[in-house]
């Protein structure tokens, strides 16, 4: 296997602003797996011309496909893997499936990782319900609809509708409300901030 270039043999700019296959997302909004040969040619004419193909190809990875999680205007998040020669029909795939799946748990760890602290997690453990449930039921406590949990999750409506059936059974409830009563209980949730009592006020009539 080629090794790696040597940091002081990369061109003098940032790579990042002319990635082909950044720059096509950005630009079309289609956001699926993608390698730079299937990438049309005006998006890879600044990494031609500052010697950034040259650089790959030298080091045996002039073909790249990219399986990205999230592209937005102003940030990215993606695995990009090199090798030498373009990938076949069935590996763009399977690629494709691998992809699905990532952006399945990068966003279930998103979600978790915003609700979730450390306790949390012991105890969807000892109630034995998986991370994708406390996922489901996190976002159910949030007042998201079975669709948009399934968006948020990258999952399907009848996935949310089995993850919640599953936890019902696991929290010995029938509905969504004693769900998420039952999980704030557990410490599965946490609870919602309380209120402040207004103050009453006492004030001399005008006479």
């Amino acid at each position: 296997m080629p090794e790696g270039p040597a940091r002081a043999d990369w061109p003098d700019d940032d790579p990042e602003g002319c990635y082909p296959i950044l720059l096509y997302y950005r630009h079309t909004e289609l956001v699926h797996v993608t390698q730079l040969a299937d990438v049309p040619p005006g998006f890879a004419e600044q990494w031609r011309s500052r010697g950034w193909q040259d650089l790959c190809s030298d080091h045996g990875v002039d073909e790249q496909m990219a399986l990205p999680l999230h592209v937005g205007r102003t940030d990215h998040e993606a695995f990009v893997i090199g090798r030498d020669g373009a990938y076949r029909a069935d590996e763009l795939q399977l690629a494709g499936y691998i992809q699905r799946l990532l952006v399945c748990v990068a966003r279930q760890i998103e979600v978790l990782s915003q609700q979730c602290a450390g306790a949390t997690l012991v105890a969807a453990y000892e109630t034995v319900l998986t991370p994708r449930e406390v996922a489901v039921i996190t976002l159910v406590a949030q007042g998201m609809t079975a669709a948009a949990t399934a968006r948020r999750l990258a999952i399907s409506v009848r996935t949310v509708h089995k993850h919640l059936e599953r936890a019902y059974a696991k929290l010995d409830v029938s509905d969504r409300v004693s769900a998420v009563r039952r999980a704030m209980q557990l410490g599965l949730l946490p609870e919602p901030p309380r209120r402040p009592v207004p103050l009453a006020t006492t004030g001399r009539r005008a006479g």
